[in-house]
């Protein structure tokens, strides 16, 4: 699969100093003509879950959102991904693009939907495998449980 990947140049103004003093930055404006899956924490401060809000906007401005499924993760930090959430949606993305297999998602935008107490309990796997980080094991058992209805 590497192999097959495409591979281009950075525009060079891609990162440039902004107004705000802010760099490194990306761009994220849903501009993208393949299946995407997003994984995100509830709990990132870095990169809030409002970012993602954001990006289903955009999709649904630009019309690429019928390529865009976006899954919630009950997880504290940046990125705080198991590896099992990850491979699930790496397969499921990979399904979707090579069989035609559009893989569920969490809604992102409606408010009621995202303020009910099992939110992020769908794509959520906090069992601890070999390759995971020590925080997972530790961490994630003390989150507020979801409920069997999952």
């Amino acid at each position: 699969m590497n192999k097959d990947i495409l591979r281009i140049k950075a525009a060079r103004d891609a990162n440039r100093l902004r107004s705000d003093r802010l760099r490194w930055v990306p761009k994220v404006n849903a501009e993208f003509d393949v299946p995407v899956v997003t994984l995100h924490t509830l709990g990132d401060m870095y990169v809030p879950f409002h970012m993602e809000q954001i990006y289903r906007k955009r999709a649904i401005e630009k019309g690429t959102d019928n390529l865009l499924v976006q899954r919630a993760i009950r997880a504290p930090s940046h990125c705080d991904f198991s590896v099992a959430e990850q491979v699930s949606a790496f397969q499921a993305m990979t399904d979707w693009e090579q069989r035609g297999i559009k893989p569920a998602g969490d809604d992102m935008l409606t408010p009621s939907v995202i303020a009910e107490p099992d939110y992020g309990c769908t794509f959520t796997n906090n069992t601890a495998g070999p390759d995971d980080l020590p925080a997972l094991a530790t961490v994630r058992p003390t989150l507020p449980a979801c409920s069997a209805k999952k």
